[in-house]
């Protein structure tokens, strides 16, 4: 999706790309999931950052904007049933642990000046049992 016209402003924090692929594999009792998740460039505003700083100190205070880079992530999933009413799983999300990179500059910003903080997640892990009553 693309953004024009004279409203562009009111739709900071609108991601123009994303997107999410899937394989899954289910033959009784096993079932595997991959899910693949794309998150294009996000655009903020320095308004509603949490320094709501004004970019002078990044050189303009015109078009300054905080960023979020494009990251994907990949999750996986499994489950065994144990029998109609019962079932194990265990699913990993983000398991390349990749990081979210905030960014903060204007058009006179430096590059090696624009990444303001990492965000790293970790990956999350959780296993249990299902059931049916």
């Amino acid at each position: 999706m693309h953004l024009a016209g004279a409203n562009t402003p009111d739709f900071r924090g609108f991601i123009s790309k994303a997107g999410n692929f899937s394989i899954s594999y289910n033959r009784s009792p096993v079932v595997f999931n991959v899910n693949f998740n794309y998150r294009g460039r996000q655009k903020g505003t320095s308004i509603t950052a949490p320094a709501a700083q004004t970019g002078a100190q990044y050189g303009l205070t015109n078009g300054f904007f905080e960023y979020y880079q494009p990251r994907y992530n990949i999750d996986l999933s499994a489950e065994y049933k144990l029998s109609k009413r019962f079932s194990i799983f265990a699913a990993a999300r983000n398991i390349l642990n990749r990081e979210q990179v905030v960014q903060r500059y204007s058009a006179a910003s430096a590059l090696y000046g624009q990444n303001f903080r990492h965000e790293e997640f970790g990956v999350n892990y959780s296993l249990g049992v299902k059931g049916r009553f």
